[in-house]
């Protein structure tokens, strides 16, 4: 059971890969969902929301990862249920505020901490 709570993307997922392929995120991402058994649908980001509502209910996307800084601003251009097939939306790269998590969660938080922050606090520790 643990092993299946630490993945991000499952087989028959639909992830929209929206983060840049040049950036690691946006490349290991696409990749990780492809291994995982995904579809993946290749976009660019900074989608306005109608182009983002368009794309993803076209594809039945179910996954999406996002900065917290673009996924802020599409959020609050959305209105409720507007990609009712999303289900899973990972968020990496910097905390966000509680008005993003209140506006979008509905069932489950999970947090998952990468190597960059277990490393960052095992260096504090020698500061």
């Amino acid at each position: 059971m643990t092993a299946r709570m630490a993945e991000v993307f499952y087989d028959g997922d639909v992830y929209l890969g929206w983060n840049p392929v040049t950036h690691a995120a946006g490349f290991v991402l696409a990749a990780s969902a492809l291994c995982s058994g995904a579809s993946v649908v290749p976009s660019k980001s900074g989608l306005p929301a109608e182009v983002f509502v368009e794309i993803a209910n076209k594809h039945q996307v179910t996954s999406l990862v996002a900065f917290p800084t673009a996924f802020r601003k599409l959020v609050f251009d959305l209105d409720e249920d507007a990609v009712p097939t999303l289900k899973r939306i990972l968020m990496c790269g910097t905390s966000t505020s509680e008005e993003v998590y209140q506006r979008v969660l509905k069932d489950n938080l999970s947090m998952i901490w990468g190597r960059t922050n277990r490393l960052d606090w095992d260096l504090s520790m020698f500061i």
